[in-house]
């Protein structure tokens, strides 16, 4: 299953059957599902350290205030943005070069294709419930 919207459809599917989900551990991205959602009793918490002796960042250090469990509880901070979490920027690069001339070509292909979809017609979302 990929995304938070599908997830929330298998979550609501679920929920009309009484069936309790819990979603294989992706920290930030599952806790705040499981927090929306009464038939997601627990989160899974994926145990990365070397050793499994010590509570360790699921995503290493790609985030500044990743939250971890204390007392078999994960809080989240409800004032934060998004999936409240800030991205830790010193040291991240792209994983290969580009030049200013691909960077350009690529932005007209995809302002092309975007184009290509026609907006006259009236689109209707598809909700799960």
């Amino acid at each position: 299953m990929g995304g938070i919207t599908e997830a929330k459809r298998v979550v609501a599917l679920a929920s009309a059957f009484n069936t309790p989900v819990i979603p294989h551990g992706s920290s930030v991205y599952s806790y705040h599902l499981q927090i929306a959602f009464q038939n997601c009793p627990m989160a899974e918490y994926i145990n990365l350290s070397k050793d499994g002796d010590q509570i360790v960042p699921y995503f290493g250090g790609l985030f500044l205030d990743e939250p971890l469990p204390k007392g078999g509880r994960i809080l989240l901070d409800s004032d934060k943005a998004g999936f409240g979490v800030t991205l830790r920027k010193d040291g991240l690069m792209r994983p290969f070069v580009r030049s200013q001339e691909e960077v350009d070509c690529q932005f007209k292909r995809n302002a092309e294709y975007l184009d290509s979809f026609s907006y006259d017609r009236e689109v209707k979302p598809i909700y799960p419930f």
